[in-house]
């Protein structure tokens, strides 16, 4: 009986771990506004130049397209948005984990007037916009320079106001012109770094940045956010072997602990991710300011809430998603019960295992949960279920076979091992493909097929066998069939001298391999 009682102990661990963990995980997961309250976020369009001139009948629709397009560009799938009048956008969203709300207000109203200069000095103090340094048709993208998350910007090295810039920020280098930082070592002198700038939003008849300097007497707040990052004239190029690359790389020790969290690499990657897409932003029409951001009526979900806010804690809400789910465990349990018996232990704590996996990575990996998500957590349990589920029709086969329950299961394990990996390579097939051609939407559901799938088919060649071989090699079920579902009245009957005389029954499975 050691080998049920240790088949009962993994099996009970597995659901007091589940049951343990499952509210405090779920509510660690980014709903979109399908399933939680949301933000919404309001801007005032005026005209660029002249806040006081009229500006067109269609501006606060253009704008509001243009927003919708950014919303899908950073994976935001569920939102609203409404025009009031000509010239007010409101936006209403659910805040993924992945995301800060400030950068997506930023992003939303951000207007791609870019410019790079360097420091203010009066012989070699120089700027220019974006068409007289950008390479036309590309566009910034992510990489990872010595493990660092860097923002890569394609220029046209050939521009000659472009170099005219380089040659001039050399020379400020020469003389010793830079952002001066102490050295730790009070003997040492002060080191001296001279930097490109690149600025968003640039006025060139106001913005120097001197302004940007809190110790200037001009100094100006507005001007200083206007910075987006700065180039190290000394290492400002991607080590691709050519200078037609600026690359900026993030810290990662952002708290300055000497102490790299995974926190801090995911947040790093993450504000990497937001500079690329402010980058690769289209030039609005007209300046586009947030003033306002509602933070006590938020907008309602869509369709139901699945975690209610109770600050400074959450709860899992008992919605009907919940409540269906726990009638579909209860109700698949019972089927696996009434055919497959003992088995069934094995095979449902399996596929809850599986989805449990699931959405733990979901957290892990910040996606969002929206209803392809569910989509996508009911396909995982699907297969698992279908894997365990021809696993113990295989071994009820083999029963009905003649075979004793230790063979038996020997033999439903070896034919049972390719349609497993079959159908959890579909899944995992079909996520690929919607990542591939689904869009935004679709990404979380690729993102649950894909590792989900993965999992569960770990879990299927693993656990499963394993709480099976625990079961059916258990001395004390010898001759015990219908513990796993077998009808007796079925079995195969043996002569004295012991070989089979008839076969009653044979299982739907008895001709294949």
């Amino acid at each position: 009986m050691r080998r049920f009682w240790a088949h009962i102990v993994l099996a009970a661990t597995a659901l007091i771990l589940m049951g343990g963990t499952f509210f405090s995980l779920f509510t660690k997961v980014s709903f979109n506004q399908q399933y939680t309250e949301g933000n919404e976020i309001t801007y005032r369009l005026t005209d660029k130049y002249d806040e006081s001139a009229e500006i067109s009948d269609d501006a606060a629709k253009d704008v509001a397209e243009v927003m919708k397009n950014r919303l899908n560009t950073i994976g935001i799938t569920e939102y609203s948005i409404r025009t009031v009048g000509n010239d007010i956008v409101k936006v209403q969203f659910s805040e993924p984990n992945n995301l800060n709300k400030s950068n997506i207000i930023a992003y939303l109203g951000f207007n791609g007037s870019l410019a790079l200069s360097n420091m203010d000095d009066n012989e070699n103090y120089l700027h220019i916009t974006a068409s007289k340094f950008l390479k036309e048709g590309s566009k910034a993208y992510l990489d990872s320079i010595n493990n660092y998350p860097t923002v890569v910007i394609p220029i046209d090295k050939n521009s000659s106001e472009f170099q005219d810039l380089i040659a001039k920020t050399k020379a400020q280098k020469e003389a010793g012109i830079g952002e001066k930082s102490e050295s730790s070592d009070s003997e040492s002198e002060a080191t001296v770094t001279t930097y490109l700038y690149l600025w968003y939003d640039f006025d060139e008849n106001n913005d120097t940045y001197s302004k940007t300097q809190t110790s200037s007497k001009d100094y100006d707040i507005n001007v200083a956010k206007k910075i987006m990052m700065k180039f190290n004239i000394e290492d400002a190029y991607y080590p691709d072997g050519q200078e037609n690359k600026l690359a900026a790389s993030l810290r990662l020790d952002t708290n300055g602990d000497n102490v790299i969290t995974q926190t801090e690499v995911r947040n790093s990657y993450d504000s990497a991710r937001f500079y690329v897409n402010l980058l690769n932003s289209e030039v609005l029409d007209y300046k586009v300011s947030f003033i306002n951001s509602e933070q006590t009526k938020f907008a309602s979900p869509t369709i139901e809430s699945l975690v209610v806010n109770s600050d400074p804690h959450q709860f899992v809400a008992m919605s009907y998603t919940l409540i269906a789910s726990i009638v579909a465990i209860c109700l698949i349990g019972l089927f696996l019960g009434y055919y497959y018996h003992l088995s069934a232990i094995a095979i449902g704590v399996t596929s809850l295992f599986s989805v449990f996996t699931s959405i733990a990575f979901i957290v892990f990996m910040n996606a969002e949960f929206n209803v392809a998500a569910v989509i996508a957590l009911i396909a995982v349990a699907i297969v698992s279920l279908a894997s365990g589920i021809y696993y113990a029709s295989k071994l009820k086969d083999e029963i009905y076979r003649g075979r004793s329950l230790k063979k038996a299961n020997s033999e439903a394990s070896r034919k049972t091992l390719m349609p497993t990996v079959d159908f959890h390579i579909a899944l995992i097939v079909i996520g690929i493909f919607t990542y591939l051609f689904g869009g935004a939407l679709m990404r979380t559901f690729s993102l649950v097929s894909v590792i989900g799938g993965l999992f569960s088919l770990i879990l299927n060649l693993s656990y499963l066998r394993i709480l099976f071989w625990l079961n059916t090699n258990n001395t004390a079920w010898i001759g015990k069939f219908g513990l796993f579902g077998v009808d007796k009245d079925k079995l195969p009957t043996l002569s004295e001298d012991g070989t089979t005389k008839t076969e009653i029954y044979k299982g739907k499975y008895a001709k294949t391999n």
